[in-house]
């Protein structure tokens, strides 16, 4: 199986590696101590690459830095690694997958400036500061530090973002339904329908997944009996009574593993045993990437400037409203905490805000910094929020070239 998963990686590699010794000197300094202080334990990074015109590139080893300009495309896959990049013009950049190991950095920072765009669909961002004109869409994995300058926008539509600064007139939209907290098995594998683990060598063990306050989940694996990965998550499932575990495969790599889910939104504890310890590979939490999925996870937006913030769902913990900030709640205000008021739509003060998204799932956000000239409303009719809806759409139509790796002159994806 190791053997087969290396000649794949290999062979994705191929001749799509590129190399240059150009850097960029702008910010360099600044983004190589960030990059440092994020670079996983163990990573070195590797050489730096270039790409221009319509190059495109495959990811899945360690790079320095790297640089892309005009049309080029970079797809930082599972097991690469890029310690600083830059994106201009009409570049795109995408980070998918999460890395071995305790750490699932991907991309150590990145800057994206003019019209480039960036997705992050899994793995993890140290850094990303989007400049001018430029797009970054997050719908899965985490990006520890977000900033937004100039006319940047950002849409968070999944995964989660520890905190987001928005400057100028950037703009910041977060959607989705709750998020609900994630484990996914750090190991991947060719085939999830075939032989994976075998019971335990006395009698039936027990495997057991407990998200915080909900039941625990915990099916029986018996000696002797082979249970393919599929096998397992049907059993959770069966035993759960609701989808609590699902197999992912990697599009690019082909390469599968398991990820299992809590009943209810909400940020909670994860904790994974096995009474014989048998369960190759997931026995312990350790052996698990928490994450979550769902609506977009933010735990500080820090709004300054002339920026607008419109928040339509997810899960958001603080929000900071400066300058002239305009942030705008798609959605019914159900308690006003200690230290709010309202004032008609606009909301006054510091304080606890808890409502309900216009599709009925709850929300709570804590109003830390309310400066004089920012504006808080809430906006509860669905028809309005149907209006920012296209323009995110063509945000993501954009970006899908970048989902799998280079395309093909069809627009299908194609390996080199």
């Amino acid at each position: 199986m190791t053997g087969k998963a290396d000649n794949m990686h290999s062979r994705l590699r191929g001749s799509t590696m590129r190399f240059s010794g150009g850097l960029l000197a702008c910010l360099r300094g600044l983004v190589l101590a960030v990059a440092a202080a994020v670079l996983p334990a163990g990573q070195a990074a590797g050489a730096d690459f270039e790409l221009a015109g319509s190059d495109e590139l495959y990811i899945d080893t360690a790079y320095g830095q790297g640089t892309l300009r005009q049309n080029s495309a970079a797809c930082v896959l599972y097991h690469g690694y890029v310690a600083t990049a830059y994106a201009y013009d009409w570049a795109a950049m995408a980070v998918r997958g999460f890395r071995e190991g305790p750490s699932p950095t991907s991309v150590g920072s990145a800057c994206a400036y003019d019209h480039a765009r960036v997705e992050i669909y899994g793995g993890g961002v140290g850094s990303l500061q989007t400049y001018a004109g430029a797009q970054a869409t997050v719908s899965d994995g985490v990006v520890s530090d977000a900033q937004a300058f100039g006319s940047s926008a950002w849409n968070i539509a999944g995964g989660r973002v520890q905190s987001v600064a928005t400057r100028d007139t950037s703009s910041v939209f977060m959607s989705g339904g709750p998020v609900k907290s994630t484990a996914t098995i750090t190991t991947w594998i060719l085939d999830p329908a075939a032989d994976w683990i075998t019971g335990g060598p006395a009698g039936a063990q027990t495997f057991s997944i407990l998200f915080g306050d909900e039941n625990a989940v915990s099916v029986d694996l018996y000696t002797g009996t082979d249970y393919s990965m599929n096998g397992v998550a049907y059993l959770i499932n069966e035993a759960a009574g609701y989808c609590a575990a699902k197999v992912i495969t990697n599009g690019v790599t082909g390469l599968s593993t398991m990820r299992a889910s809590a009943r209810y939104g909400g940020p909670k504890s994860v904790d994974i045993s096995s009474t014989q310890a048998d369960v190759e590979e997931a026995d312990f939490v350790e052996d698990w990437g928490l994450n979550s999925e769902g609506g977009g996870w933010v735990d500080l937006i820090d709004a300054g400037g002339s920026s607008r913030v419109d928040l339509a769902g997810g899960t958001i913990g603080e929000l900071r409203a400066r300058d002239n900030s305009l942030t705008s709640i798609w959605g019914e205000v159900t308690e006003l905490g200690r230290g709010l008021s309202r004032n008609g739509r606009e909301v006054v003060g510091t304080g606890t805000l808890c409502g309900l998204w216009l599709d009925g799932s709850d929300w709570r956000l804590h109003i830390s910094t309310h400066d004089a000239g920012a504006v808080i409303r809430v906006i509860p009719e669905p028809t309005a929020v149907a209006m920012l809806v296209p323009g995110c759409l063509a945000m993501l139509a954009a970006l899908r070239r970048i989902r799998g790796g280079p395309r093909t002159a069809g627009g299908r994806w194609r390996r080199r």
